[in-house]
């Protein structure tokens, strides 16, 4: 079997090349049949698959296509450690309808000179996985239908743990900022996705609509807020998102913030309404925030 090797005598060899080249690996099964679809052919383990199923009799959106495309990752980690990942996405539907259902699920592997142990195990609901680009979040994207929004569910890749949801049609309403504690993730998800009871734990008043904004760190989400829009005011969806300049003593533009030091989280809305949360030390000031009339701004539970 080949694996990686080190120079040390101690050193035991790891199936990255053997997982890696499962992925390679693709069975193509058209099915067609005249009363009732067919079993898919049986793939290998660690095997990406693709099912077509034709009935004789079909109408537009009969052809079903049932996928399991799977992926290999390694990401480097502190203390000469490597974080493997395996990931499976599932999905079945019509190219007419889209996906009747979309499943993922990552299994992560810690590798050292020591040996190999399970990390973690991420099931998720949606139909891409993506990364943040320092690689210390992964991103689940469930791609809204029939005028509702996408909503992306964000991930630690330190311990697995779901941190928040956030929204944005393809790209994530995602921030980050350095800090002196660690860096900080911001999400913002706004109403509107078939997803809303997951994000906001019961359903948004009818006819008003909602912002769920949260703060995270590589591990945990630390604090979270809550924001509902009348209905006679306008639509709570976010047209911007940003941190505004953050500078030093001064006057100088940077990226980071010390303790003590605030930080400002600016969310655009419609009707030309600016909310404006401070953060310092890990968390929205809620008390020096500014809310537009019609807008209701609270804290929630994190976790």
């Amino acid at each position: 079997m080949m694996g990686m090797h080190s120079n040390s005598a101690s050193a035991r060899s790891f199936p990255v090349q053997r997982l890696l080249a499962a992925a390679a690996f693709v069975l193509v099964s058209i099915v067609s049949q005249r009363s009732r679809a067919l079993p898919a052919q049986p793939t290998a383990k660690g095997q990406s698959s693709i099912t077509v199923t034709i009935p004789s009799d079909a109408k537009d959106g009969a052809v079903t296509i049932h996928r399991i495309n799977r992926t290999y990752d390694a990401i480097e980690r502190p203390a000469r450690e490597m974080l493997l990942l395996d990931q499976a996405v599932e999905t079945k539907g019509s190219p007419t309808y889209g996906y009747s259902s979309a499943h993922v699920l990552v299994k992560a592997l810690i590798v050292s000179s020591k040996g190999t142990r399970p990390a973690f195990t991420i099931d998720a609901r949606g139909s891409l996985v993506t990364r943040s680009d320092d690689d210390s979040l992964l991103i689940v994207t469930d791609p809204g239908c029939c005028g509702s929004k996408d909503t992306h569910a964000v991930y630690s890749l330190t311990n697995g743990r779901r941190l928040f949801f956030t929204g944005g049609q393809g790209t994530p309403d995602l921030l980050t900022l350095d800090a002196s504690s660690g860096r900080l993730y911001a999400g913002v998800h706004s109403s509107g996705s078939h997803r809303d009871n997951d994000v906001y734990g019961s359903p948004v008043v009818k006819g008003s609509s909602a912002l769920s904004i949260s703060l995270a760190s590589q591990t945990e989400r630390i604090d979270s807020l809550l924001l509902t829009v009348a209905p006679s005011t306008s639509s709570a969806k976010p047209g911007v998102i940003r941190w505004s300049q953050v500078r030093d003593a001064e006057g100088m533009r940077r990226h980071q913030i010390n303790k003590g030091e605030t930080a400002v989280l600016e969310i655009s809305i419609p009707s030309s309404m600016m909310i404006r949360i401070p953060v310092r030390d890990g968390r929205f000031l809620l008390e020096s925030t500014s809310v537009p009339p019609g807008c209701r701004l609270q804290r929630v539970d994190p976790n």
